[in-house]
């Protein structure tokens, strides 16, 4: 399970006075059951309206912490519409400052004030790691910047890049991606329009037409031994001349 949707199902269980109810060590089970670890990766944390940490997923009895004076806090606290929050990089007070960034999902009483958050912190590293392994050209260079224009990580690195804002200087207003077929989930897609990101996905290639005998290009297998193609209805073959 992706990490948007690990949180939403922390916030859902949250949401649960039955999952409430449990003893610690079994609400966490129940909570973070699907949060599987990773070494790039920190706690899913939940944290009340003040900013305190009440639940973790790392331990039964939660770390001290107040973090109630980070954006990934009042994004959510000020803004009950925000959905997937992602943050500007930071460094991280629970793990030795390391470099992070943060998903948040905001946690709203029955009246939908605002109860607290639920996050997950990704250490930099794992971008770091990731883009050192392209073959980018004696010239080439990769970044990742968040929509808000602030950059998260750049290959080749440079480590007086990461956190700048380049907003300005790039007249940085919208976000796309275009995704691979076969290499994203309808999941991803909504998680892109969630975070204002502008998702373009290819045709699919498959549809009821096939059924009725009715077939695109793509599903013809070209014989160039022969020079024909071979029908994927029947296995007869026809002439290369295919609309």
């Amino acid at each position: 399970m992706g990490l948007p949707l690990s949180l939403q199902a922390v916030v859902d269980g949250m949401n649960d006075p039955e999952v409430l109810a449990l003893p610690p060590h079994l609400r966490r089970q129940v909570l973070f059951d699907r949060a599987a670890p990773a070494k790039y990766l920190g706690s899913i944390l939940v944290l009340d309206a003040s900013g305190k940490i009440v639940i973790d997923s790392g331990r039964n009895v939660p770390r001290l912490g107040n973090f109630s004076d980070l954006r990934y806090f009042t994004a959510q606290r000020d803004n009950p519409n925000a959905g997937l929050y992602i943050s500007e990089p930071y460094t991280s007070r629970l793990r030795n400052d390391s470099p992070s960034i943060a998903l948040s999902r905001r946690l709203s009483h029955p009246d939908g004030s605002f109860a607290g958050i639920v996050l997950v912190a990704v250490n930099l590293e794992y971008f770091h790691m990731l883009f050192a392994g392209l073959s980018l050209g004696p010239h080439g260079a990769v970044s990742l910047i968040g929509r808000d224009g602030i950059v998260v990580m750049r290959q080749p690195y440079d480590v007086r890049t990461i956190g700048r804002d380049i907003s300005k200087a790039t007249g940085l207003t919208d976000l796309t991606v275009v995704a691979d077929r076969g290499y994203f989930k309808s999941e991803e897609v909504l998680q892109c329009d969630e975070a204002g990101i502008t998702a373009f996905v290819p045709k699919p290639l498959t549809s009821g037409k096939n059924a009725d005998g009715y077939f695109g290009k793509q599903d013809f297998v070209y014989v160039a031994g022969d020079d024909e193609y071979l029908c994927p209805a029947h296995g007869s073959r026809t002439a290369p001349s295919i609309h």
